[in-house]
Order: structure tokens, then C-alpha cells, then sequence
């Protein structure tokens, strides 16, 4: 298994993911229009940027709402080793 990729519930995905860039040099891998979430590129992990209402409404229908996921390529496989 692997550190898949974490996201980070924010204000503003826009100007958080400005931060980022500036302050530590990543570089935009994806951002979804109207700018409620986001991604930097850092390598094999994703750190995305949710806006707090699109982290709300994920919550509220049911959904999966962890800010950190791990990633298999084989899930029988990785389960069989637990």
C-alpha cells in the first residue's frame, strides 16, 4: 500500500494552493472550476485543497469524508497480507 493522497478542507482552494506554490515551489496539477478543490503535484502523494462546503455536502450525503487515503494496486493482495 501507499500514501495515496490527503486532502485539506480550506476557505479559499484557490489562494491556499497559491501558498503552496509560492511558499514550497509545487506546482498545479489540477484545479476544478468554480475552485472548490484542487491539487499540487508532490510526487507520488496528491495534496489536494477542498473548499469547506464541498467537504459539508461530501459529509452529509454518506460519503467517505477521511482526508487521508492509502492507495493498492492489487486490493486482494494487500488485504491478504493484514
Amino acid at each position: 500500500m501507499k500514501f495515496g493522497y490527503a486532502i485539506v478542507d480550506v476557505k479559499n482552494v484557490g489562494e491556499s494552493r497559491a501558498f503552496f506554490e509560492r511558499a514550497f515551489g509545487l506546482k498545479r496539477r489540477f484545479l476544478h472550476e468554480p475552485a472548490t478543490y484542487g491539487e499540487v503535484e508532490t510526487g507520488a502523494t496528491t495534496l489536494s485543497f477542498a473548499q469547506h462546503e464541498l467537504a459539508a455536502s461530501r459529509s452529509s450525503a454518506g460519503q467517505c469524508n477521511s482526508p487521508v487515503a492509502l492507495t493498492a494496486e492489487r486490493v486482494y493482495t494487500s488485504q491478504s497480507a493484514m
